[in-house]
């Protein structure tokens, strides 16, 4: 009995086997079915890489066509608000460059962006480090709180904004419109610049203390030379924000020869609602020379500037 069930056993065994292994043949797939779901696989990835790159070639060109008649227009003396070749001419810079159409516009709004970006950097550093380095109760709400803040829109502060000025006998004051901008811009300063802060290894400040340094020596000879890049970018975005801001000085300013360019752009508009383009196009390539040289000048000094590593050997 015990031979003739173990016997049994081994056939049922061996049948079982078979069983498995025909299974197994019948569910693995051929050479030439794994060739087919590859080049299915890839022709469905190809297609998804040309149907990415054709939206983003169709988004780059529906930013690319407003700068391309801003570039036509400007130098076309008859200039319209359709895209074509220019008949070339700088009759429209010759119109344009007075010095109350350009001269003191650029001043003026040289002034508020200047203030802006001083007045973010500074605050905007003296917040951001102690956030950064120090204990401070609750930290997280208020790095939230700074986060939410960032959100915020202008314009629904501008009519008490407009209002505590008036009150105060602030309007008309460029120097005070770019304060207020660094105040609109500060938040987002506090945030990008704890970051940046908080990238700086802090073995570094702590070898300077023990070697005697004071609080004040390590932000100055530590912190602020690691931080540059973060401060320059900071101050190219405030910059930037405050140079190209319409709303605020509209607002707060009264006086005509106070206005910013940004204003005085909105003024190239003849009696009837017509529009001399050739004349605004060449406002708006002039108005956004100082931005793209500041955008060169300081994106040279960026690339490679968080390299700390070479401060932690030895």
């Amino acid at each position: 009995m015990d031979e003739t069930s173990a016997r049994k056993t081994s056939v049922a065994s061996e049948q079982q086997g078979a069983g498995n292994s025909a299974v197994q043949r019948v569910m693995r797939p051929s050479p030439a079915q794994v060739a087919v779901l590859q080049n299915n696989r890839k022709r469905r990835v190809r297609f998804g890489n040309l149907l990415v790159n054709v939206v983003f070639a169709a988004i780059g060109v529906g930013f690319a066509l407003p700068m391309v008649w801003v570039l036509f227009a400007a130098f076309d003396h008859q200039a319209t608000n359709a895209l074509k070749l220019p008949h070339l001419t700088l009759d429209n810079f010759a119109a344009i460059m007075t010095q109350d159409v350009v001269g003191k516009p650029l001043v003026n709004s040289l002034i508020i962006s200047s203030v802006a970006t001083v007045f973010t950097t500074l605050f905007g550093l003296m917040a951001a480090y102690p956030i950064s380095r120090g204990y401070i109760p609750f930290k997280r709400p208020l790095l939230y709180a700074v986060l939410f803040a960032t959100g915020l829109p202008v314009n629904m502060l501008i009519v008490p904004i407009y209002s505590m000025f008036v009150n105060w006998g602030l309007t008309d004051s460029l120097t005070w419109a770019g304060v207020f901008l660094a105040a609109t811009s500060l938040p987002f300063a506090i945030w990008i610049m704890k970051n940046f802060i908080d990238a700086i290894p802090m073995e570094l400040e702590e070898a300077a203390q023990v070697d005697g340094a004071s609080a004040v020596q390590i932000i100055r000879w530590i912190v602020l030379p690691l931080a540059t890049p973060g401060i320059m970018v900071n101050s190219m975005l405030t910059f930037l924000g405050a140079w190209g801001y319409f709303l605020v000085p509209y607002i707060l300013i009264q006086s005509a020869d106070k206005m910013p360019f940004a204003v005085t752009i909105y003024g190239f508009q003849a009696a009837y609602g017509q529009i001399a383009y050739g004349h605004l196009a060449a406002a708006a390539l002039i108005f956004s020379a100082p931005v793209v040289i500041l955008y060169w000048a300081t994106s040279r000094h960026l690339a490679g500037a968080f390299n700390f590593s070479g401060g932690l050997q030895g």
